[in-house]
């Protein structure tokens, strides 16, 4: 699927956000699965198996400008979804969980809604903690999801080779 500005995503007809970004209709709405809106940037694949209790150092994602806000770079699997927080900011927390729909700047049209992403986040930079997951998971890839839509056009993302490794 080819990436399409935000502008145009949020002008696409309903029958649109079904053939082209899998939306199924809920009620009134259609409901976007978050890893295919334009604002998520991957996903990258990786086949890897994050062990409960272990530490992780993240290879091959480097995030290069100053973000407004929070950007998380998230390992996705099927019975879970843990990243770290890139940020200017001091850290504040060991770990987090919170749901991701969108970045602060976008305001959906009423028929459109975004499926939460439920993640759980570090705020040790290019490590995962192993204490933030309560089971072990395996990952299928890894995206970038930012919380000020500015931060889309303000940041530069270089991903290369991109790998988990046991710390």
């Amino acid at each position: 699927m080819s990436r399409v500005s935000i502008e145009d995503f949020l002008k696409v007809s309903g029958v649109e956000l079904v053939r082209r970004y899998g939306a199924r209709k809920v009620g009134d709405t259609y409901e976007i699965d978050v890893l295919h809106v334009p604002w998520t940037l991957g996903p990258w694949p990786v086949h890897s198996r994050i062990e409960r209790g272990r530490d992780y150092f993240v290879g091959g994602i480097k995030v290069e400008g100053k973000p407004l806000g929070d950007i998380y770079v998230v390992f996705i699997g099927d019975n879970g979804n843990v990243g770290f927080v890139h940020s200017e900011r001091k850290p504040m927390f060991k770990c987090i969980r919170v749901n991701y729909t969108y970045p602060i700047g976008i305001q959906l049209p009423n028929y459109i809604s975004i499926k939460p992403l439920p993640l759980v986040l570090s705020d040790s930079r290019y490590n995962l903690l192993g204490e933030c997951i309560d089971m072990d998971m395996e990952v299928k890839g890894a995206i970038v999801l930012v919380t000020y839509v500015e931060d889309l056009y303000n940041m530069h993302l270089k991903v290369d080779g991109l790998a988990l490794y046991e710390g």
